[in-house]
């Protein structure tokens, strides 16, 4: 299920960046 944590990461730093903003 590599494929599901490589989408993930930058899914997450997405998110990180929306909330900090």
């Amino acid at each position: 299920m590599d494929d599901i944590s490589m989408s993930m990461v930058p899914f997450l730093g997405f998110l990180s960046s929306q909330f900090m903003s």
